[in-house]
């Protein structure tokens, strides 16, 4: 299980924006770096199982 957040750095302290669930972190990390060039100016960060962050952009 892995989870995506997506965060918004106009805000202090950064606000989320949105979360989603996927069942395995490569899944997340895929979507979120594709989504990381669209909107470069939102945080995007996965999480594993454990809440340890895999990805960070």
């Amino acid at each position: 299980m892995a989870l995506l957040r997506i965060y918004d750095v106009k805000q202090e302290p950064p606000a989320l924006v949105s979360q989603q669930q996927f069942p395995v972190a490569s899944d997340a990390i895929v979507i979120a770096d594709e989504l990381a060039k669209r909107k470069p100016e939102r945080l995007y960060r996965v999480f594993d199982a454990d809440m340890n962050v895999v990805y960070a952009r």
